[in-house]
């Protein structure tokens, strides 16, 4: 279920420009600092989401594309799944992970950015590429992008837990369509429109099972005391969750009533998938209450950080490193931060490490 992005002919209307194409992305938008002599940003083109009826295995979220001259040009769009190229060479330069793919007449290169999926090509070197890649900042960090419950408007109104082995239905939404279709706490999610999930990585899952209001999904479960498999047709609409992604770290830092830590010593072939703020249910005022970045470098490796006010109550088991069927969790108490620590395919000294090193 992996997806490898790919741009398609620009329609007419989708020329924008740059603060256009931020309002309009659903996820932060880039621009190199640095470009070779010659160049400079020239078209910028929006290219919405392909929606093919059912969710396919092949099917992307919107993307932007930036043309600069001289045969450079870059893409963006959010992280939808892991790993990014399989079939490019894996590099590590100056702390980042890069996949890099030379062909004759062109050099191209993906990395992952606080969320956002970007990838460079052109007649530069591998190493000129990274340097350009290596400078790109927030376009227009004053100008919000679309928040969307991690980039799709539209679901069934559940929320999933992960395992290594199954996706579990943990609960219902007000609401939940999923509900009205019989689902039910539980369950779980064999497949999604004929395609198995097992072993799929969570943001491939969520973004099969997510997409545009009044669309239908299909959903595969197994229920326990239940002989044969049930098969669901749910029409996805418009979910409200706690989730609200499109951040940059500092910008999640300027949002939080509370000071958001950060590991200095995450290792280089872990780059930053999702950036988000969580609302405590019920939140009429829309406060943000707890902070969660993830760190991601495989498909089953990755480790992620939910922060929130320490309340003064202390934390039972505080500082210990603690196995559950999700993989391995921490609770650590810093400058009045109060930071969880779950981590999957790491072991039990990466995991204090990450946290020793929080500033």
């Amino acid at each position: 279920m992996a997806q490898q992005p790919r741009m398609e002919p620009a329609r007419k209307g989708d020329l924008l420009t740059l603060e256009d194409a931020q309002r309009k992305a659903d996820f932060i938008i880039y621009l190199p600092s640095k470009l070779p002599r010659g160049c400079r940003l020239g078209r910028v083109i929006f290219v919405p989401r392909r929606e093919g009826g059912r969710a396919a295995p092949d099917s992307l979220p919107n993307q932007v594309y930036m043309e600069f001259g001289r045969g450079l040009a870059m893409w963006q769009m959010p992280l939808v799944s892991w790993p990014l190229a399989g079939d490019a060479v894996s590099v590590v330069r100056h702390g980042r992970h890069f996949w890099v793919k030379t062909r004759r007449s062109s050099t191209s290169l993906e990395w992952v950015r606080e969320g956002t999926h970007l990838g460079l090509s052109g007649r530069l070197t591998s190493e000129r590429l990274i340097e350009v890649a290596m400078s790109v900042r927030a376009a227009r960090p004053e100008i919000t992008p679309v928040e969307r419950p991690l980039m799709e408007p539209g679901g069934i109104g559940v929320e999933l837990r992960f395992t290594p082995e199954r996706v579990i239905v943990e609960s219902l939404l007000r609401g939940s369509m999923a509900k009205q279709a019989g689902m039910k706490p539980g369950d779980i999610i064999e497949a999604v429109n004929g395609h198995p999930v097992q072993g799929a990585p969570p943001q491939a899952v969520i973004s099969h099972v997510r997409g545009m209001p009044g669309t239908k999904v299909t959903i595969t479960v197994s229920r326990q005391g239940e002989r044969q498999k049930l098969e669901m047709t749910i029409t996805r609409i418009v979910v409200s969750t706690p989730y609200a992604v499109a951040r940059t770290i500092e910008a999640l830092r300027a949002e939080m009533p509370f000071r958001v830590l950060v590991p200095t010593s995450v290792p280089p072939t872990f780059q930053v998938a999702v950036v988000a703020r969580l609302l405590t249910r019920p939140n009429p005022e829309g406060i943000p209450t707890r902070a969660r970045i993830s760190w991601q470098s495989g498909a089953n490796e990755g480790f992620q950080i939910t922060e929130s006010k320490h309340s003064g109550r202390k934390p039972w088991g505080l500082g210990h490193v603690f196995e559950s069927p999700h993989g391995l969790w921490l609770d650590w108490l810093q400058s009045g931060t109060l930071v969880h620590i779950e981590g999957i395919g790491v072991t039990p000294e990466q995991l204090l490490k990450l946290a020793r090193s929080l500033r």
